[in-house]
C-alpha cells in the first residue's frame, strides 16, 4: 500500500504540474529567442515592460504622423473650390453662368460623398483609436 502512494506523489497531475509545464513551454519559447532562464528576474523585466510600451507609444505616434500628409487633400479641395468659385463670379455670359454653376454643383456633390467615405473610413477609426490611447496613456482611465 504504502508503494502505491508513493507512485501516486510523484504521478504528473494537478495544479503545480500544470504550472510547471506552462513555465518549461515558455521558458523553452524564450530560449530559442536567446533569453537564458538566468535573464528571468525583476530588472529585467521591469526593463523589457518599459522597452515594449516604448516601442507601442513610438508606434502609435508613427501612425498618427504617417496620417498628415493625407490632410493635403483637404487643402487640393479648398483650392479646387475656390478656383472654381472665381471662375464661376468672373463668367459674364447667363448660359455659361448657369453650366458651371450645374456642373460645380454635381461636383461638389461627388466630392462631399468621397471626403465622407474616406473619413468615415480612414481618418475617424484611426484618430479615434488614437485619441483613446493617447486619453488613457494621459489621465491613466480603467473601463
Amino acid at each position: 500500500m504504502s508503494a502505491r502512494r508513493k507512485d501516486r506523489v510523484h504521478e504528473p497531475i494537478g495544479p503545480v504540474y500544470l504550472l510547471k509545464s506552462v513555465r518549461d513551454q515558455i521558458q523553452l519559447f524564450q530560449e530559442k529567442r536567446g533569453i537564458l532562464p538566468e535573464e528571468n528576474n525583476f530588472v529585467n523585466l521591469l526593463g523589457i515592460i518599459i522597452t515594449q510600451s516604448g516601442q507601442a507609444m513610438y508606434a502609435v505616434f508613427t501612425m498618427f504622423l504617417a496620417l498628415i500628409p493625407a490632410f493635403s487633400i483637404f487643402i487640393y479641395a479648398v483650392h479646387f473650390i475656390l478656383d472654381r468659385i472665381v471662375d464661376i463670379v468672373t463668367t459674364k455670359r447667363k448660359n455659361e453662368l448657369w453650366l458651371k454653376g450645374g456642373i460645380f454643383i454635381a461636383q461638389l456633390i461627388a466630392l462631399f460623398v468621397l471626403l465622407k467615405f474616406i473619413v468615415g473610413a480612414i481618418f475617424a477609426p484611426i484618430f479615434s483609436m488614437q485619441v483613446t490611447i493617447i486619453s488613457k496613456m494621459l489621465f491613466f482611465e480603467e473601463e
